[in-house]
């Protein structure tokens, strides 16, 4: 039996269109149990006031400036691990659903989701019920690419962005030498001789979503 929630659960919202969040927050600030601490345009403003107000929930959207969702999950995650993250996108697809997961997310949504639906995804991601299942409809690439680990499909996902291996070392405080070890695993996990053809594999796997 699901657990009853007993104590207010706060929610910050992460979305940078603004009409969108303030419904959104205005929807969690008048249902019962739930306490909106407002919304935020972009992942580092999300950081600092996850560190100052300590919300139980965080909604975020896929689409953000300078640091996409995927990516804003994993560094919430290292700001306060005891987060649930839930994923609202305009463009629900497998992939993405799959990159949600693998970063760490409870629960991914559509945008066009009903209030209702999203309530009950933060619920159940509190009670510990939300689970996005990475393995549906998974073919050969796929399995192979679900046995990367999250640093690995970190490294994978910033190269498909187009990062070279300076710059991913910066971004994530490595040393060249270990993120060209990561890249290195990537390649032989994936069964690919170069970064290009691994992130085509990965493409295919739906690990991770097309160029955009």
């Amino acid at each position: 039996m699901t657990a009853t929630i007993l104590s207010t659960v706060k929610v910050l919202i992460v979305d940078d269109h603004r009409s969108y969040a303030e419904a959104l927050s205005l929807a969690v600030s008048i249902e019962p149990g739930f306490e909106s601490i407002g919304s935020v345009p972009d992942v580092m403003s999300a950081i600092t006031t996850v560190l100052e107000q300590r919300p139980d929930v965080v909604i975020i959207d896929w689409q953000l400036p300078v640091v996409d969702g995927v990516e804003g999950v994993r560094r919430l995650l290292v700001a306060d691990p005891r987060l649930k993250l839930v994923m609202i996108t305009g463009h629900a697809d497998a992939s993405l659903r799959r990159l949600a997961a693998l970063a760490g997310a409870s629960a991914f949504l559509a945008k066009e989701s009903s209030i209702s639906e999203i309530l009950q995804a933060v619920r159940d991601a509190m009670n510990g019920d939300a689970f996005i299942d990475v393995t549906a409809d998974a073919n050969e690439d796929t399995m192979s690419a679900l046995s990367l680990t999250p640093r690995e499909i970190e490294v994978l996902y910033l190269l498909a962005k187009g990062r070279d291996t300076p710059t991913i070392a910066t971004s994530l405080y490595l040393s060249v030498h270990t993120v060209r070890g990561y890249v290195k695993e990537v390649l032989r996990k994936l069964g690919a001789h170069s970064q290009l053809e691994a992130v085509a594999v990965a493409r295919r796997a739906g690990l991770l979503p097309d160029a955009h």
